[in-house]
């Protein structure tokens, strides 16, 4: 049955003119065509479109993580912010998580590998709207965001440390000391240093949890279709509104880049070859495996909730041939801003990213057992120039600020 309001809309507020410069916006009579000078600028969607679009906007609330009993605890987020600059936590005390998420670039790094102690294989993806994701890293390997904050902390490429050493840093700074004691409990020695690393883990992961980026033109676009006060149909433009209309229609992009976090939170092949040689990486079908064999997963010791939804995902996580050389669906919200691009940053620019849908020119082969349906609607686009400025205008338009600035900056002392 259709809504009546969704009706409305589409005759009362879908011819929407680009904002004007010093006058108010033209607005086409409900009745009648418009004048001819006036329609060439009117962009309209059919009910069908103005639905899939109210799907896209607006970001919901933070999702809980029972997992992590600190997730929502300001005193955890305070420490977390300041554990997430301090090199003091790498082994050679100059790599912190900020070296590879610079908060300048929406939490991306500009390199195609991420360099930590050493060059990693893959691109560090922005940390955009992270709490939301279902799964971390691309292949994902870490179930929840404290887990996978484990990971970098430790992994001798990246900041190479031990549970010890991480321990003994926040042991030996007083004030670093301090917060933590407060929080959890006080830094005794008797007290295995996994569990130190793991309250660590937990509080980088309920800083992040702030780090919430909602508000771009494209969302105040679509708060002012639902008739919202905070929202203008103006707000992008005419181009943009051309890229939206492909982005859920021809391009099909949503049928990966769903939902208010533009990412299904799946993993697909989009046939990207690899930045040197032949495919190796073994993606989700590595991934899958590494998540169930964590030792700091939603089910072990060190969760907060091992019989939550969280952990029990775990006992019917089964991988296939087809996951091989999966990868994560990457938000595309800032996408405009965190350039390069995939799992390698094989992609410099969005430019390159389009270029590689419209033409899948150099893509490798689609597997063999990618027969599961998604990977086989992938065909060349065959976009126009002007599609593709298009596509980009509607990227761009998602590109927002932090909704609070206080923590993209380096704590102060």
């Amino acid at each position: 049955m259709r809504c009546a309001w969704l009706i409305a809309l589409s005759l009362l507020v879908l011819s929407s003119c680009d904002r004007a410069e010093e006058a108010p916006p033209p607005v086409a009579p409900v009745a009648g065509a418009p004048p001819v000078a006036e329609a060439a600028s009117i962009i309209t969607f059919t009910e069908e479109e103005l639905i899939a679009i109210l799907r896209l906007s607006p970001v919901p609330p933070v999702p809980p993580d029972p997992t992590n009993q600190y997730a929502d605890d300001e005193r955890a987020a305070t420490l977390g912010h300041r554990l997430f600059f301090d090199a003091r936590l790498s082994a050679n005390g100059q790599v912190s998580c900020a070296t590879c998420h610079d908060p300048k670039r929406s939490f991306s790094d500009p390199k195609p590998l991420a360099v930590g102690i050493g060059e990693g294989s893959r691109h560090a993806p922005a940390l955009v709207n992270p709490a939301h994701q279902p799964w971390f890293n691309w292949d994902g390997r870490a179930d929840t965001l404290w887990a996978q904050a484990i990971r970098p902390l430790t992994t001798d490429i990246e900041m190479g440390a031990t549970a010890s050493h991480i321990a003994a840093v926040v042991e030996r700074d007083p004030d670093l000391r301090n917060q933590y004691e407060a929080l959890f409990f006080t830094l005794i020695r008797d007290v295995p240093a996994t569990i130190h690393m793991v309250n660590v883990a937990k509080a980088i992961a309920a800083y992040e949890r702030k780090l919430v980026f909602a508000d771009a033109p494209f969302d105040v676009f679509v708060a002012g279709l639902r008739r919202e006060p905070e929202g203008d149909l103006r707000a992008i433009s005419r181009d943009a509104k051309l890229g939206l209309k492909l982005f859920i229609g021809r391009a099909n992009c949503v049928a990966c880049h769903a939902g208010p976090t533009f990412s299904d939170g799946a993993f697909h092949s989009v046939r990207i070859a690899p930045l040197v040689g032949e495919p190796k990486d073994a993606g989700r079908f590595a991934g899958v495996e590494l998540a169930k064999a964590d030792p700091f997963n939603a089910a072990s010791t060190y969760s907060d909730a091992r019989a939550s939804p969280l952990a029990q995902r775990l006992e019917f996580l089964i991988r296939t041939s087809a996951d091989w050389g999966r990868f994560k669906t990457p938000t595309l919200r800032n996408v405009a801003i965190t350039p390069p691009y995939m799992h390698q940053g094989q992609k410099a620019t969005l430019r390159d990213v389009l270029a590689h849908y419209s033409t899948f020119e150099d893509a490798i082969p689609p597997g063999h057992d990618a027969l599961d349906g998604q990977e086989m609607l992938l065909r060349p686009l065959a976009l126009t120039p002007d599609e593709v400025d298009q596509l980009l205008a509607f990227l761009e338009s998602l590109t927002s600020p932090p909704r609070d600035a206080q923590w993209i900056h380096p704590p102060e002392h």
